[in-house]
């Protein structure tokens, strides 16, 4: 949500370091987050305390929220890869 809220304050009022933040934070969600074989978005990391991600939490809206941080960052930068991601 942080990501897409970035975005979306860097369309409403044009300030680039919005427009950073949503790069960062997406960035740092795909790198962290989404697995390179299979796509899938996992919830977070660190609920046990040991730092790693917490691969049994499985949740659609992990998904949802991904998909929508790539499409409002293709809204406002017209990068297709944000689409295909």
């Amino acid at each position: 949500p942080a990501a897409i809220l970035a975005a979306r304050l860097y369309r409403c009022f044009g300030s680039a370091e919005d427009l950073e933040w949503a790069r960062k934070i997406y960035d740092w969600q795909q790198r962290s987050l989404v697995d390179p074989a299979t796509g899938f978005v996992w919830d977070g990391m660190n609920r046990t305390g040991d730092g790693r991600i917490d691969k049994d939490w499985k949740f659609t809206y992990c998904q949802g929220v991904f998909i929508g941080a790539g499409v409002e960052l293709w809204r406002v930068s017209g990068e297709p890869g944000f689409l295909r991601d």
